[in-house]
């Protein structure tokens, strides 16, 4: 679930900060410059600009592979 206490002036402003723009994910190419952001903000401290950046990221990330790559409980048969 999203933070609330995230909100349009602070994605502006972390953004204006660490000279990254947030877009959502749309398809492979998109995922895969997502990933490559999240590594450069990956050690990002909680509480400062980055770290906002690096949530809202993950964010964004973590919907897309729960759309596009959802992982299936296993047959029950196949469990045991």
């Amino acid at each position: 679930m999203a933070n609330p206490n995230i909100t349009a002036n602070t994605i502006r402003s972390i953004q204006t900060k660490i000279s990254m723009e947030l877009t959502p994910i749309r398809n492979e190419e998109d995922y895969q410059e997502a990933l490559n952001k999240l590594e450069t903000v990956f050690d990002a401290k909680k509480g400062t600009p980055e770290g906002d950046y690096l949530e809202i990221l993950s964010i964004l990330i973590d919907q897309y592979e729960n759309d596009h790559f959802p992982i299936r409980l296993p047959d029950p048969g196949e469990a045991i």
